[in-house]
């Protein structure tokens, strides 16, 4: 990193010093750094509808596949520099859904659990004997496979370097969540999705996301990102202000969105905060390195300041401090009835995607609602619904890989950026549990990225490369 841009080198070794601090923009940003940023905002501004936008999602996986077989050198270099069981769970993960498409034989899929109803409707029509795949419902299966590219692009090509920056995947964070921000306020300034996405709610800040909690939630992983970067390098005092004046940004932005799970999840880049301030405040305190980090403790006092009086008179920030006073929701019925249709179809499943075409086979009376669920509302049960115990496996899984990623680096000089993209992550994890926020193309190629920083971390500490 030079001065906050990507220098995207694949010297081996090559160290922050040797690169010339004169350095032309276009000198710094390689070829293949602009299509990994492009890629990821293309994800952003046409991947945040779900599987309901089916030709935006496509044409991010259409470019995904374009870039892959375009800088297929970096592919193999993937392949050569990333540890073994990385690339193996990654391997798993895209496999399910492949392998639950699978043709199988009529003695095979008349005795798996839950497709008594299918056997019947395809006995009426002469086509018991066909073979059939393990999902109930192909298409969408297929849908949730072809999702599966553009993250795979994205972590495959950020890592497809021989030197990775991990800070360059958190800049691209902030850049984001700036133009996520600014979308944003320009939509409600304009109560216009701008062409985007219907508005769902008027007054919440939906940005390029069509779920103001998913918006709200990409707010928190982008302030964890600038915070990250804060403690990660010393920078000029410009560029840390600017950092945290993103960081603030993104705290109003998670509130502007009404979303009360992402609200709370705000203890995560908060927390990280106060982890990082914490050392430099003491140092304050006992008179050392004063000058400097009193200038820098008074502007960022002032700029906390400024940002409370406005939250505190903005009627839109306080909407959103309303809706705690009403908790009522109607996610524990659906989530009964979800644990009633995972038993139905245990431990196969009924196929990725397959949760809006089975639901209403288990919904209960007494939970039926006048709209559909649609989702769980619960990645986790979900999951359980359509994976069977596979899903859940695999989650545990990915759950201990970043742990010990994290585990390895925690000392080492890229701890802050492995900190911020653990908590990032795990805002991802939490909020699967009341919502659904890997269901859309964009936040899959941003946790992506956040896992490709963390295992670029644990790369660059085992190869001794500073970057």
């Amino acid at each position: 990193m030079v001065g906050g841009a990507f220098y995207f080198d694949d010297r081996v070794g090559v160290t922050e010093a040797a690169v010339p601090r004169g350095l032309k923009f276009s000198e710094r940003v390689d070829q293949f750094g602009v299509a990994l940023g492009l890629l990821i905002a293309l994800a952003l501004f046409l991947g945040g509808g779900g599987a309901g936008y089916g030709l935006q999602n496509l044409a991010v996986q259409l470019v995904a596949v374009a870039l892959i077989l375009i800088y297929w050198d970096r592919v193999v270099t993937f392949l050569g520099v990333t540890p073994r069981w990385v690339i193996a769970l990654l391997a798993a993960s895209l496999a399910l859904p492949l392998l639950q498409l699978v043709p199988l034989p009529p003695a095979v899929w008349h005795n798996l659990p839950g497709r008594d109803m299918a056997v019947a409707s395809r006995t009426l029509v002469g086509a018991a004997d066909a073979w059939y795949p393990l999902t109930l419902a192909p298409h969408m299966t297929v849908t949730a496979a072809l999702s599966l590219v553009g993250p795979l692009a994205v972590f495959v090509l950020f890592l497809g370097r021989t030197e990775s920056s991990p800070r360059g995947g958190l800049y691209l964070l902030v850049i984001a969540g700036l133009l996520n921000f600014l979308f944003g306020g320009i939509q409600i300034v304009s109560e216009s999705a701008l062409g985007l996405y219907p508005m769902v709610d008027e007054g919440r800040l939906h940005g390029f996301f069509a779920n103001h909690n998913t918006s709200g939630l990409f707010f928190v992983i982008c302030s964890c990102a600038a915070i990250g970067l804060v403690a990660a390098r010393e920078q000029p005092v410009w560029e840390r202000t600017g950092l945290i004046v993103s960081a603030l940004l993104f705290v109003l932005g998670v509130l502007l969105t009404n979303s009360r799970s992402s609200t709370v999840l705000l203890f995560l880049p908060l927390g990280l905060a106060a982890f990082v301030a914490w050392p430099r405040l003491k140092a304050v305190a006992f008179g050392q390195r004063f000058k400097r980090g009193g200038m820098f403790l008074g502007l960022a006092t002032l700029i906390v300041a400024i940002v409370a009086v406005l939250l505190v008179s903005s009627t839109r920030v306080m909407t959103t401090v309303d809706r705690f006073d009403t908790l009522e929701d109607s996610r524990p019925a659906i989530w009964e009835d979800t644990l009633s249709a995972a038993d139905r179809y245990w431990p196969v499943g009924s196929g990725i995607g397959t949760f809006d075409e089975v639901f209403q086979v288990d919904e209960s009376l007494e939970n039926l609602m006048s709209l559909k669920a649609g989702r769980a509302h619960n990645d986790y049960l979900e999951s359980l619904l359509e994976t069977g115990i596979f899903g859940p496996a695999l989650a545990v899984a990915w759950l201990v890989l970043i742990a010990r990623l994290w585990w390895r680096v925690r000392h080492t000089p890229d701890r802050f950026v492995a900190h911020a993209a653990v908590l990032a992550l795990g805002g991802i994890f939490l909020q699967a549990i009341l919502d659904y926020p890997l269901r859309n193309q964009s936040l899959l190629c941003i946790a992506a990225l956040l896992l490709g920083a963390l295992v670029a971390c644990q790369r660059n500490q085992r190869d001794k490369i500073i970057v």
